[in-house]
C-alpha cells in the first residue's frame, strides 16, 4: 500500500468512479452477501439434525463428583400421572417430535460453543475476515487527510471484500462436494455393518440403514462433553461409563437415535389411545389380542433396534454386559412411560379372567396355609417367608417391568430356598406339586388379582433373553399358579 498519493490527471472523473464503485459495494454487501449468509444457515439446517433446536427444560440440580449426574434413578419408583396443569403445560412447550427421549444435564452448552467455534464454515469466516479488514481500512482512512488516498483505500477496500467473497463461494462449493462424499462414505459404512450383522433384507431393515447412517453422521460432527469423554476414555469398558454413554445419547434432543425413539413413542402412545378408547366404548374387535400383540411386539422391535444401532455405533456397547445396560436404560425411559397404557389395554382385554381370580381371591382369602396345601415347613416353622413373599408381590404394580420381573424371581426363590439351611438349599427339590400351592396362597394373601396382567404383559414385552433364562422359569411358574386360581372359580 503506498503512503503517497498516486497522480490523477483528471481528480473528478476519479472521484465519481469512486462514488459509482462505492454504491456497487453497498448494494453487494446489502444484498448479495446477506443472501449467501441467509443461504448459509439454510445449509446448517439442512445438514444438521431437523427440527431439535430446544431440549426439554430440566433442572440438574447436584452433579456427582466428576461433574456426571448420579445414576440413581434405575427406574421410577411409584406409577404417578403428572397433574394436568403439568401435563397441559409440557403439551403446549414441547414439540413431540423434537423432545430429548430424557433430561440431559450432560450436555454441555458450553463444550457445544467450543465445538461450533473451532469448526468455522466457509461463509462463517469470510464473515469474520471482512469484518477485520473493514475496520483495519477504516483506522487507515481516518489517519489519512488527502481525499485522493481516501479515495484510494475504499477502492481497494471494495476489491478486498469482493475478493474474499469470491474465494469463499469457492470454498463453499468444495465444502459441499466433501460433505457430500463423506455422507455417501458413511451411508456405505452403515450398509456394510448392518450386512454384516444380517440386519439389511427387509423395509424395516432399511429404514434401519437410514438411521444408522444419520447416526455415524451426527457422531461425526459432534463432540462428546468434556467430563463424559474423559469418563469414557479412562473406563472404556466400565458399566458406569457405558450406562452415562447411552443416557447422554437418549438425552440429547438432537440426536437421530433420541428424536427416532421419540417419534415412536409418541406414535405408540397414540396407538394405545386408540385402542383404549375403542375398547372403553365397548367396540373391541375379534382379534383385538391380535391387535394387543401387534403393539408389544412393535415395542419390543423398537428397543431391540436402539440396542442393535447402540452396538453397531460404539463398539465398546457390544458386549453382553453392555447389552444389559443398553436394555436396562431404554426400559426404563422408552418402555416405562408405555407402561400405564400397556397395561391398561391387557387389563381390559382380559378383564374376565381377572375378575375371575378377584372372586377366588376373596373366597380364599381366610383359608390357613394347610388347608391350601402348603407343605409343613412354611406354615410351621417358617411363617416369616411367607409374609415377606406376600409383601413383596404387593409392590409389583408400582415397579418398573425389569423391576416386577425381579420381585418375582425373589419371590419364587425364597419359596424354593429352606430357611433353615446355612446356603439356603433345600435337601430335596421342591416339586410343582408344592411350588403351585405356596405360590397360589401367597398370590391369595397379595389380594393383587391385577398381578394376572402384570404377569401376561410382562411375558410378552420382555426380551427372549430373559425369558429362556430364571427369569422366564419363575414368570411361567406365577402364570401357571394364577391359571390354576382362575380355574378354581
Amino acid at each position: 500500500m503506498p503512503e503517497t498519493p498516486v497522480p490523477v490527471n483528471n481528480a473528478k472523473k476519479v472521484i465519481a468512479i469512486a462514488r459509482q464503485c462505492l454504491d456497487r459495494l453497498e448494494k453487494i454487501l446489502g444484498t448479495s452477501l446477506n443472501m449467501f449468509y441467509a443461504e448459509q444457515e439454510r445449509f446448517n439446517e439442512t445438514y444438521s439434525c431437523p427440527g431439535a433446536d430446544s431440549m426439554d427444560p430440566f433442572d440438574c440440580g447436584q452433579l456427582g463428583e466428576a461433574g456426571l449426574p448420579p445414576v440413581t434413578f434405575v427406574a421410577p419408583r411409584l406409577l404417578t400421572r403428572p397433574s394436568n396443569e403439568q401435563s397441559s403445560t409440557r403439551r403446549s412447550s414441547e414439540p413431540s417430535e423434537t423432545t430429548a427421549l430424557l433430561p440431559n444435564p450432560m450436555f454441555a452448552t458450553q463444550s457445544v460453543r467450543n465445538a461450533r467455534a473451532a469448526t468455522l464454515l466457509p461463509m462463517e469466516q469470510v464473515q469474520q475476515e471482512n469484518s477485520v479488514v473493514c475496520k483495519r481500512y477504516q483506522r487507515l482512512i481516518q489517519r489519512t487527510r488527502d481525499p485522493a488516498v481516501k479515495e484510494n483505500l475504499r477502492l481497494e477496500l471494495q476489491r478486498r471484500l469482493v475478493d474474499n467473497l469470491t474465494m469463499a463461494r469457492a470454498k463453499q462449493a468444495e465444502y459441499l462436494r466433501q460433505l457430500k462424499e463423506q455422507e455417501k462414505r458413511t451411508a456405505d459404512m452403515a450398509w456394510r455393518k448392518l450386512q454384516g450383522a444380517g440386519e439389511c433384507a427387509t423395509p424395516e431393515d432399511r429404514e434401519r440403514r437410514e438411521l444408522f447412517t444419520r447416526i455415524l453422521q451426527y457422531e461425526d460432527q459432534h463432540e462428546w462433553p468434556p467430563d463424559l469423554q474423559s469418563l469414557v476414555e479412562s473406563h472404556p469398558k466400565g458399566l458406569k461409563a457405558a450406562r452415562h454413554l447411552v443416557m447422554h445419547i437418549l438425552g440429547d434432543a438432537k440426536h437421530p437415535l433420541s428424536q427416532w425413539l421419540a417419534k415412536e413413542r409418541t406414535g405408540l402412545q397414540m396407538k394405545m389411545a386408540q385402542a383404549m378408547d375403542a375398547m372403553g366404548s365397548g367396540v373391541v374387535a375379534k382379534d383385538g389380542s391380535k391387535g394387543e400383540a401387534a403393539l408389544c411386539s412393535e415395542v419390543v422391535s423398537v428397543v431391540r433396534t436402539a440396542v442393535l444401532m447402540l452396538g453397531l455405533a460404539f463398539e465398546s456397547l457390544r458386549s453382553d454386559e453392555m447389552w444389559d445396560v443398553c436394555y436396562g436404560v431404554l426400559e426404563d425411559h422408552f418402555i416405562w412411560p408405555l407402561w400405564p397404557q400397556l397395561l391398561g389395554i391387557l387389563r381390559l382385554q382380559n378383564s374376565q379372567a381377572e375378575q375371575r381370580v378377584a372372586v377366588v381371591m376373596g373366597q380364599l382369602s381366610q383359608k390357613t396355609p394347610k388347608e391350601m396345601h402348603v407343605p409343613p415347613l412354611f406354615w410351621q416353622h417358617h411363617q416369616n417367608v411367607l409374609e415377606e413373599t406376600i409383601h413383596m408381590l404387593r409392590t409389583v404394580p408400582r415397579l418398573s417391568p425389569s423391576q416386577k420381573i425381579r420381585v418375582l424371581v425373589y419371590v419364587v426363590r425364597l419359596i424354593c430356598m429352606d430357611p433353615a439351611s446355612p446356603e439356603g438349599i433345600q435337601d430335596k427339590p421342591l416339586g410343582a406339586d408344592d411350588l403351585v400351592p405356596t405360590l397360589s396362597y401367597v398370590l391369595v394373601q397379595s389380594a393383587v388379582p391385577q398381578l394376572y396382567s402384570e404377569c401376561l404383559a410382562l411375558e410378552q414385552v420382555l426380551d427372549s433373553r430373559y425369558m429362556l433364562g430364571e427369569e422366564g422359569y419363575c414368570l411361567t411358574s406365577i402364570l401357571m399358579a394364577l391359571k390354576y386360581l382362575e380355574s378354581l372359580s
